[in-house]
């Protein structure tokens, strides 16, 4: 793990441009570093046979002048067809020229202190400014890192036309250039963009492996609420390495690097663990309740033999639709002069996930009156009027957990949703007992104590409950002796906050009239009882009569009433910002957008990612359940 953390090499400088060009370089790490670490750019060691003082004394030929003058200060001067050897200042009122031409050398010194003496304002916004080309070329590797452009479009002859026609003197930088020094400049800027944010800053982390295809990356997301109360979803480590992790390790190095105040929770791609070893760690770590319902939906299905055909046929179908263009006419044309209020092909459930079954399944639910044909030419028996009915109810089922999953997503929803959530979708399995389901009900049962039931053990989830006020003024959904301990927990880590972020204000004790009276006042101080019951019992009230809607941000009361809870607000401000669950695969690189027309090199890749991220940060999560439904039912539509 040391090292992914070693200190950043600073440049060295040689007269030996050519030997010492650090800017040309491109970076090939393939140790499992940091995206910032310093192995890119890195220092240029001459060859063995090559000493410091021969360098020094080497004598290198003289480069051929260039032609062109790129001088920046040219941009406010123009030329003079009577006189080449002059140029006119376009600034100045009244036509002044300016030497230029000496012979065949060209010299822009006078021009400078021209604009010096009549025109400081300009000359200071262009020397304190960066160069127009730089700025270019940065929002250029925005606009590929971001997937506006594909990387073709750097090497493509039109494009640089184009450019050229926008503006002559910016040349499109070369694709090494690009992912050389272009790339590391914008990717220093973001590290330490990054850096100001989480740093002393109380944070909890999601880890996160995304894939697409046969990309896969190894990321780390931060997530945290400033003192402003202002959400930061902001990715601090990626990795392209298969290299496994000790996690505790993991985490406590990047505790050190980055300098976090603490980490609070982390949120890993695995499933939540059950064992009380597991539950009393700190900090505490949870498995993503994402990955807790396609197990939920996929291994209580798989233990449903009646359920499991009924997909299997409705599978072989859409696999039939998808490859027959006569059979899906037909049946469009069926669905369309019917009014059918599902007109898509149905699709397949390629991919490894629950909630492509269950559009599957809607769509094929929706359908159904019109696919009796379609079962016969796929060479499957149609279902009967009782399988229709279980299907039904098992589709009905399935949104339920697709909306539980949704809201779980969303950019406001965090591990206090889990505990009202968790509880109404435990009463929604509670009404399969009777009915086409009632076969089904064991399997899920046993699945939701398991997988979901787990996160109500984690006393992290329930303090985050007692203080998120969208659930406040509902009944309370835990025990009497579960609700005191909680409280207990929650009053004692107010107190420890007080204590650690402001000093103990002792009440003055009078100078004693006598020898009795001094022997009657105690020698320390008595510290006033803890206010924190009474403090939770305005929060409570404050919160019923705010009466805020399942889909606000909890962060917006308490950036309101922040003042009126000065125990609380620091603890809440630390157990709101920990998510139920960690970022989409499928919606990261989608919000990312990096677009690849040929293989780039791996550590390339990671931190060109890595720019495009923070641009994009407040697309890593979902905005509202409207936007999730939106996102799969499109990523549906472009699997077929």
């Amino acid at each position: 793990m040391d090292s992914l953390f070693r200190d950043i090499t600073p440049k060295l400088e040689s007269p030996d441009d050519e030997k010492w060009d650090v800017s040309q370089e491109t970076s090939s790490s393939t140790d499992g570093s940091f995206p910032w670490d310093p192995s890119f750019p890195r220092i240029i060691v001459p060859e063995p046979s090559t000493s410091p003082s021969t360098l020094r004394r080497k004598v290198t030929k003289p480069r051929a002048r260039s032609n062109k003058n790129r001088s920046h200060f040219l941009r406010f001067f123009a030329e003079i067809p009577s006189d080449p050897t002059k140029m006119r200042c376009v600034l100045c009122p009244n036509p002044t020229e300016i030497r230029y031409l000496y012979g065949t050398k060209k010299v822009t010194s006078s021009m400078r202190d021209h604009l010096l003496a009549y025109h400081p304002t300009e000359l200071k916004e262009l020397l304190e400014g960066e160069a127009r080309q730089d700025q270019a070329s940065r929002h250029l590797l925005r606009a590929v890192a971001t997937g506006v452009l594909p990387f073709s479009s750097v090497q493509n002859e039109e494009f640089r036309l184009f450019s050229r026609c926008l503006d002559p003197s910016f040349p499109v930088p070369e694709y090494e250039v690009l992912l050389g020094s272009v790339l590391q400049a914008e990717f220093d800027a973001t590290h330490t963009a990054v850096l100001q944010v989480v740093l002393n800053q109380d944070i909890s982390l999601t880890v996160n492996e995304w894939k697409r295809g046969e990309e896969s990356i190894e990321g780390t997301t931060s997530h945290l609420i400033d003192a402003q109360w202002n959400r930061h979803v902001l990715v601090v480590y990626m990795d392209s390495t298969d290299e496994e992790k000790q996690m505790k390790e993991f985490l406590h190095a990047l505790h050190q690097h980055l300098g976090f105040r603490s980490i609070t929770a982390s949120i890993s791609d695995c499933e939540t663990e059950s064992s009380s070893e597991e539950r009393s760690e700190e900090p505490p770590s949870l498995g993503c309740v994402l990955r807790a319902c396609h197990h939920l939906v996929t291994d209580s299905l798989f233990a449903f033999s009646q359920g499991r055909e009924i997909i299997e046929r409705i599978r072989r179908v859409a696999v039939h639709l998808n490859r027959s263009s006569k059979s899906w006419k037909e049946l469009k044309k069926k669905l369309v002069v019917n009014a059918c209020s599902e007109r898509r092909r149905l699709p397949v459930d390629r991919q490894e996930d629950w909630g492509y079954l269950m559009r599957m399944l809607r769509v094929a639910d929706a359908q159904m009156a019109f696919l009796d044909d379609v079962f016969q030419q796929a060479g499957v028996s149609p279902l009967s009027s009782s399988e229709r009915t279980l299907l039904q109810r098992l589709v009905a089922f399935l949104e339920d957990i697709d909306d539980f999953a949704a809201k779980m997503s969303t950019h406001q929803s965090t591990l206090s949703s889990l505990i009202p959530y968790i509880k109404g979708l435990e009463e929604t399995i509670g009404e399969l007992r009777i009915g086409p389901l009632s076969n089904y009900y064991p399997f899920i049962l046993e699945q939701f104590n398991r997988r979901l039931a787990v996160y109500r053990e984690y006393s992290v989830v329930r303090m985050a409950y007692l203080l998120d006020p969208r659930f406040l003024h509902l009944a309370c959904m835990l025990d009497d002796v579960t609700l005191t301990g909680d409280l207990a927990m929650l009053f004692q880590q107010a107190d420890e906050e007080s204590a650690t972020t402001s000093a103990v204000c002792e009440p003055s004790v009078k100078k004693s009239r006598s020898n009795l009276l001094a022997k009657a006042v105690p020698q320390s101080p008595i510290r006033p009882p803890s206010h924190a019951k009474r403090e939770y019992d305005v929060l409570h009230d404050l919160s019923h009569s705010s009466d805020l809607p399942e889909d606000a941000d909890p962060c917006v009361f308490w950036k309101e009433h922040e003042a009126k809870f000065p125990r609380l607000a620091p603890i809440a401000r630390r157990l709101l910002a920990i998510p139920p669950s960690s970022i989409n695969s499928e919606r990261f690189f989608l919000a990312i957008g990096v677009k690849s027309a040929f293989k780039i090199p791996s550590d390339i890749m990671t931190k060109l990612i890595f720019v495009g991220a923070f641009l994009k940060r407040d697309r890593l999560r979902f905005r509202n359940t409207e936007e999730y439904n939106d996102f799969f039912s499109d990523q549906q539509v472009n699997d077929n």
